[in-house]
């Protein structure tokens, strides 16, 4: 675990260097793509995802593109470094837990890192597409 990431990113560290950041959080534990949602800080977010009173709320998907600290802090897996790939963005999905994101496609290439919990995927070959269906993922954002 060579990931600086996986040291330094606790709720104390994410309040300290990113806790103004305006975030949109979704009210809803299971994602609804346009479903409601509050804007509150980063720190704000932190600080509330684990009271009682937003139990079963609270999942926030915090953008740090063009955030060069957010960058140093994320190294790729020495199996895929190299000079060609370069994280272009940062994106980190947060909730207390017990969240679940609908039927998607992503339209550029990933890497998933956990930094806590666990997290179930489903891959599909994209010659499969075409036999998926999944009419919230046609949503704006999918």
């Amino acid at each position: 675990q060579s990931l600086p990431a996986y040291a330094k990113w606790t709720d104390e560290y994410l309040k300290q260097h990113w806790g103004k950041k305006p975030i949109s959080a979704e009210l809803n534990k299971s994602e609804t793509r346009g479903g409601p949602t509050v804007q509150m800080s980063f720190g704000q977010f932190l600080d509330e995802i684990y009271t009682e009173q937003r139990d079963g709320q609270l999942y926030a998907i915090v953008d740090f593109d063009g955030d060069a600290k957010a960058k140093a802090d994320i190294r790729l897996p020495a199996s895929i470094l190299c000079k060609e790939i370069l994280p272009q963005s940062v994106t980190l999905w947060i909730s207390s837990g017990g969240t679940t994101s609908v039927l998607h496609q992503d339209d550029a290439e990933n890497v998933l890192m956990m930094l806590a919990g666990r997290k179930q995927v489903m891959l599909v070959h994209q010659d499969q597409a075409q036999n998926l269906y999944a009419p919230l993922a046609e949503a704006r954002g999918s």
